[in-house]
C-alpha cells in the first residue's frame, strides 16, 4: 500500500505550464499505484532539466502479496534517482496496518532497494475520525528498538511525534544513554550491552570554532540557547505575569494582616 502526499505517488500529474518545471506538481484524483508509477516515470523523464529538488513520498506499508515494490512504481523511482533527485519516504504508524516490527522492516528494506531513504515515521496525529488508527508511543519505540541495530542505520527512519499546539516534530527513540558523570558516560547498545565511554577532560568546544555562528530567529534558540549561555531559562508565555501576581497577592495578604494586628 503506497499512499501519500508531497509528492503523492498515487496523485501526481504535471501541470500544463511545462514538464520541465518540477515545481508545477499538484495533487489530483486518486490513481491506482500502477498509474502512479506511469505518471512518476513521466516526471522522471524531465527531472534532469530542472534545478535540484528533493522528492518525498509516502510509503505506508509494503504490498502483502509481493516482496518488491510494484514494477511501474519502482521504474518511476529509478528514473527520479537516476536524474540525481534525492528521494525520501515519510510514513505514519497506523494500528492494524503497519504497527509491526516485521512490516516496518520489510517496508524500509524495499524503500532502500529502490534508492529511497526512510526519512520519518510519524506517530498518528490527533485527527477527528482517525482514532482507530492510533497506536501508543510505546509501540512506536518498540518498533524502533526492533529496527536500530537489526538493520542498516541508513534504513532506520526517525520516529517523531508532531506535537499538538504547533510544537513541531519531536524525535522519540529508545534510551541509549544510561548515566553520565564528569569524564564518563554509560551507554547501552541494541543488544543490551552496557559500556562506559571515557570522555576527554581537556576538551574545550569553543577552542576550534571557526564557522560563523547561526543566528536563530528571536525566541527560537530553544534548549541550544541554554547550552550556549544565551539564557538561563525557557519560560512559558505569561509565566512572569502569573508569578508576579502571586507575589502581589502574598504581599497584599501580609499587609492586610499587619493592619489587622495594629488595630
Amino acid at each position: 500500500m503506497f499512499l501519500g502526499c508531497r509528492v503523492r505517488l498515487d496523485q501526481v500529474r504535471l501541470l500544463p505550464k511545462g514538464p520541465a518545471q518540477l515545481d508545477s506538481i499538484e495533487c489530483t484524483r486518486h490513481f491506482e499505484s500502477r498509474q502512479a508509477g506511469l505518471e512518476l516515470r513521466e516526471l522522471g523523464d524531465h527531472a534532469h532539466q530542472t534545478s535540484p529538488k528533493i522528492v518525498v513520498i509516502h510509503g505506508i506499508a509494503p504490498s502483502t502479496n509481493s516482496t518488491q515494490i510494484r514494477i511501474p512504481l519502482s521504474q518511476a523511482l529509478g528514473k527520479l534517482a537516476d536524474a540525481g533527485i534525492p528521494l525520501g519516504n515519510q510514513s505514519v504508524l497506523l494500528a492494524g496496518i503497519n504497527d509491526s516490527i516485521d512490516i516496518q522492516r520489510q517496508l524500509v528494506h524495499k524503500l532502500v532497494r529502490n534508492r529511497v531513504r526512510p526519512y520519518y515515521l510519524y506517530q498518528c496525529d490527533l485527527v477527528a475520525g482517525a482514532g482507530h488508527f492510533r497506536t501508543t508511543v510505546a509501540r512506536g519505540i518498540e518498533i524502533m528498538e526492533g529496527l536500530r541495530g537489526h538493520t542498516s542505520g541508513y534504513a532506520v527512519p526517525t520516529y517523531v511525534v508532531d506535537a499538538p499546539g504547533g510544537g513541531g516534530k519531536i524525535p522519540v527513540m529508545p534510551q541509549y544513554l544510561i548515566s553520565q558523570a564528569p569524564g564518563k558516560v554509560v551507554l547501552r547498545n541494541y543488544e543490551g550491552y552496557i559500556s562506559a565511554y571515557t570522555e576527554p577532560l581537556d576538551y574545550d568546544p569553543r577552542a576550534n570554532i571557526q564557522a560563523t555562528p547561526h543566528d536563530a530567529e528571536p525566541g527560537q534558540a530553544g534548549v541550544l540557547g541554554l547550552l550556549r549561555g544565551d539564557d538561563l531559562a525557557i519560560k512559558p508565555q505569561g509565566f512572569d505575569a502569573l508569578h508576579q501576581r502571586g507575589k502581589d497577592d502574598a504581599a497584599s495578604s501580609v499587609g492586610a494582616g499587619a493592619i489587622g494586628s495594629a488595630s
